[in-house]
C-alpha cells in the first residue's frame, strides 16, 4: 500500500513545516504547530495499531496471571473479586482493540487496589511477582 501511513504523515509534516509554518505570525500558534509537526514525526504510524494490540495482549496476559495467582490459594480466592479475563479474539476495528485494552487496564487497576489491601494484611513477599507483572503491563 502506497503511500504507507508513515509516508503520508511525513508528507503532511513536511507541508506544515515548509509551507504553513513560515506564514504563521502568532508565536503561540507557531509553537503549537511545531509541536504538531514533532508528534507527527515521532510516531511510527505504520506500527501504531500493532502497538495498541500488543499492549492489549500484555494487559490480558497480566490479568490471566492475576487470576491464576488468586486461584492458587483459597485465602486469596476469598479476598479478591473474581478477575475477569477477556477472551483474546480478532477484532475488526482499532476502536474495538482500544476498548478491550481500556477494559483490561481498568481491571488491572481494580486488582491493584485489592492487592494493596492484601499486601497490607499479608505482607508483600507472596505478591511481589504478580505486582511486577501488572506494573510491566501498565507501563508499556
Amino acid at each position: 500500500m502506497r503511500p504507507t501511513p508513515s509516508e503520508s504523515t511525513a508528507g503532511i509534516a513536511r507541508i506544515l513545516r515548509d509551507t504553513v509554518l513560515p506564514h504563521v505570525g502568532d508565536s503561540h500558534a507557531s509553537a503549537q504547530l511545531q509541536q504538531v509537526i514533532a508528534v507527527l514525526g515521532q510516531t511510527n504510524w505504520n506500527e501504531a495499531a500493532f502497538q495498541v494490540m500488543r499492549a492489549r495482549d500484555r494487559a490480558i496476559d497480566a490479568l490471566a496471571e492475576c487470576a491464576s495467582w488468586c486461584a492458587s490459594d483459597p485465602l486469596r480466592v476469598s479476598h479478591f473479586t473474581a478477575v475477569d479475563v477477556p477472551q483474546r479474539v480478532e477484532l475488526s476495528s482499532f476502536d474495538e482493540v482500544v476498548q478491550q485494552l481500556l477494559f483490561a487496564r481498568g481491571a488491572l487497576e481494580r486488582f491493584i487496589a485489592e492487592l494493596a489491601s492484601w499486601r497490607a494484611l499479608h505482607g508483600t513477599a507472596d505478591s511481589d511477582d504478580v505486582l511486577r507483572v501488572i506494573s510491566a503491563a501498565l507501563a508499556a
